[in-house]
């Protein structure tokens, strides 16, 4: 009995190690050499990504009811989330798996890479500085976007512009009947309707909000914002957005800022990184500065044309 044990234990740490040494050869010999040096983490092995931050307001959701209850507070886009999910299963992989081997060995994770997800801070102060960095979304709901925009090593930046709009009876006549209890959210700006106090909304338990349809005003004037890159026209369409990185000489580390005009295009941006990377890695190696303008796909935002590439030495 015990012999078979120890044959057994025996078979399984060869397995180990042969399986490390297969992995060691993989590392050294494969793409996941160009990987690390593309994404500036070959030797810090840390990795950060920011996300959005949306600040929601009293009353600013809606419940599974379709009702409008008194949450308020942080949140995430959901698109944008998963994004960052599958961007950080890119520096996970899994050694293969043996039917034949204890469960223990039959998928081994091999993370080498300290991954962080996390929404934007609100200070300035708390933005990673020893790291390469990954920011997901514009700098309407993610500071680290902001700090970045504010770098000339930054090719492609949003700018607000401000768009007034005018509603006659018409107008109003459709919004009511087509938009009821929906707030606009395709710009990353958060193009929105303004959400009219009701005298039933209490702090504590979630009261929902009437239902009543609210009476509009006259005008209404949001902030949406444009992607400026030089000497290019502005980009207002949702389903625009960009892949840009520099490289940070004095801290030695790659800063990837990738956004779109909406979550939508944000998380399509990723999925384009997440597939193109080695086209990029080829075409620009691992510090030199460019943008790739994508246009996703309405329908499906694993799909992407690019509009144009350009590079800033």
């Amino acid at each position: 009995m015990w012999i078979d044990v120890g044959i057994n234990l025996l078979s399984d740490v060869i397995f180990l190690l042969a399986a490390l040494l297969i992995f060691g050869v993989y590392y050294l010999f494969s793409d996941r050499m160009k990987l690390l040096k593309f994404f500036g983490i070959w030797n810090s092995k840390k990795i950060t990504i920011y996300i959005s931050n949306l600040n929601v307001l009293h009353g600013g959701t809606t419940g599974i009811d379709g009702s409008r209850y008194s949450f308020q507070g942080s949140s995430i886009a959901a698109e944008e989330s998963k994004a960052a999910t599958r961007l950080q299963n890119l520096f996970n992989y899994f050694l293969p798996k043996q039917v034949d081997k204890p469960e223990l060995l039959n998928k081994i994770l091999i993370s080498d890479i300290d991954v962080t997800i996390i929404p934007s801070p609100n200070n300035i102060n708390e933005i990673e500085q020893s790291t390469s960095i990954i920011v997901l979304g514009s700098p309407a709901y993610n500071l680290v976007s902001t700090d970045i925009q504010n770098d000339n090593r930054t090719l492609a930046k949003f700018e607000k512009a401000e768009m007034t709009t005018i509603l006659n009876t018409k107008d109003e006549e459709n919004y009511l009947g087509e938009h009821r209890q929906i707030v606009p959210s395709g710009w990353a700006a958060g193009t929105a309707t303004p959400i009219l106090s009701d005298n039933s909304l209490h702090t504590g338990t979630p009261t929902p909000f009437s239902n009543d349809l609210p009476v509009l005003p006259q005008s209404t004037q949001s902030i949406v914002q444009q992607i400026v890159i030089p000497n290019v026209s502005p980009y207002r369409d949702p389903h625009f957005g960009f892949v840009q990185r520099y490289f940070d000489f004095e801290k030695q580390r790659n800063i990837f800022y990738v956004a779109g005009l909406s979550d939508f295009s944000t998380s399509g941006c990723v999925y384009y990184l997440i597939s193109n990377w080695k086209k990029l890695s080829k075409k620009h190696g691992g510090t030199t500065a460019f943008v790739v303008l994508l246009k996703i796909d309405a329908t499906d935002n694993n799909k992407s044309q690019v509009v144009f590439e350009k590079t800033k030495e």
